[in-house]
């Protein structure tokens, strides 16, 4: 049997992977392979090895428990990077734009705020490096724009390690372990599904409903409950997961009743007194609560439960972070590719409330982003101004670029990616993925 393979996408993040591993000297390539190749064949490093891939297998499982090599190849990852950390990579004292100079700029509030990343383009002077030259994006071509790179470039102070840990053999290995089981912690954080929180009213019976109430108060006061239903004239234990799918009129409850302090009693008997009104008896004896009432009475309760997000493939192949993320808005917005013109404008009025109802839960960064992203494909909100002409006006393309929406909104990069996640996730519960 034939299955797609699903090795996770991961985006990793920091200094060390942005500057030292990208601008990595042959020289320094060379002293981090001869001690790399050292230590792959190190025994002492054999159980952290192991550890490993049996790790991955049992969290992440997917193509990390059908096939060992994917483990091995994240090893040698980690155990590469282990040696670049520890032989080539410095501190991060600052970063310099090579067009003008700067180390800091101005924003939109007047604020002063120091480079803390490689913008692609400068925010002072605002040029990108073109084949080793500084030009404005204005007197790039299309392909040149898209070849550039940041002309800003980090200041790398001193090493963060030094020599003397690689004539201690205990220390090295010790470091290496570590360094090996933190990214393998990075990675499995990184492939956590996200989830949603949703409410679902649900209809149940008024006595399953006390009962469970009754089994949780008495949980929170640690006390042990054995759960039973009467059938005939037998008592049959019921799970705790399954109170609401037994069908009885009689439940009974064991739990040491001469343990209960006042608190708890006093919760009993207020939840016993609520659920009379549902026409649900009790009488209490030694060691048992037993409650009668007829399963047919319905009650009717609001429950939340975690949902897990499903993302689709495109997302996890596509090379860019924040950038590809599609709010799936353009699709639907159209009908989507097997809309019929029949339907094409029941479609659009559902668009609209459910559009509506997206930026009633956003916070104001966030409802500004979804703004411009609904007017961009030809919608509108409620009582809205139009903000999408203004930004078109002011930054060229069809992508809404995460460094414009930064300057347009004068926030930092990392809050409208925050943002754009918040939207993603607003946007895949109410179907638009």
């Amino acid at each position: 049997m034939s299955y797609e393979r699903q090795l996770p996408y991961l985006y990793l993040r920091g200094s060390l992977n942005s500057i030292t591993l990208k601008n990595i000297t042959s020289e320094e390539k060379q002293k981090v392979e001869l001690v790399f190749h050292n230590l792959l064949q190190e025994p002492e490093l054999h159980k952290t090895r192991l550890k490993f891939i049996k790790r991955f297998n049992r969290t992440i499982r997917a193509d990390y428990k059908d096939d060992v090599q994917c483990s091995e190849q994240d090893y040698i990852v980690a155990l590469w990077r282990a040696c670049a950390d520890l032989l080539v990579h410095r501190k991060i004292s600052g970063f310099v734009c090579g067009g003008c100079n700067a180390n800091s700029y101005t924003n939109k509030k007047g604020m002063v705020i120091k480079f803390n990343q490689c913008y692609h383009i400068s925010p002072c002077c605002e040029k990108v490096l073109v084949d080793n030259v500084i030009k404005s994006p204005e007197e790039c071509t299309e392909l040149e724009f898209k070849s550039s790179m940041s002309p800003i470039s980090a200041i790398r102070g001193d090493r963060k390690y030094d020599d003397r840990l690689l004539s201690d053999r205990e220390g090295l290995i010790k470091f290496i372990s570590k360094h090996i089981s933190n990214y393998q912690q990075m990675v499995i954080k990184e492939n956590q599904r996200a989830t949603y929180t949703t409410t679902t009213n649900t209809s149940i019976s008024a006595l399953s409903a006390a009962v469970a109430e009754l089994v949780g108060v008495l949980r929170k006061y640690k006390h042990d409950v054995g759960i039973y239903m009467m059938v005939g004239a037998k008592e049959i234990p019921v799970s705790e997961a399954l109170i609401d799918k037994a069908q009885s009129d009689n439940f009974i409850l064991k739990f040491d009743t001469l343990s209960c302090n006042t608190d708890l009693i006093i919760q009993v008997m207020m939840i016993l007194q609520e659920n009379s009104k549902c026409g649900i008896m009790h009488t209490l004896d030694d060691g048992h609560l037993c409650l009668s009432g007829d399963p047919e009475a319905k009650i009717s309760v609001i429950r939340s439960a975690k949902e897990k997000i499903s993302f689709n493939s495109g997302m996890a192949n596509s090379g860019t972070e924040s950038n590809s993320i599609s709010d799936g808005l353009d699709n639907l917005a159209h009908g989507g590719t097997n809309a019929t013109p029949a339907t094409n404008h029941e479609r659009s009025i559902e668009i609209c409330d459910i559009v509506n109802k997206i930026a009633g839960n956003l916070c104001d960064i966030s409802k500004t982003i979804w703004i411009l992203q609904v007017q961009s494909s030809g919608l509108s909100l409620k009582d809205e101004p139009d903000r999408y002409d203004e930004y078109s006006s002011r930054y060229q393309g069809n992508k809404f670029n995460n460094t414009d929406l930064a300057e347009y909104l004068g926030v930092n990069i990392g809050t409208v990616k925050r943002c754009r996640q918040e939207i993603e996730i607003h946007c895949r519960y109410y179907g638009l993925a």
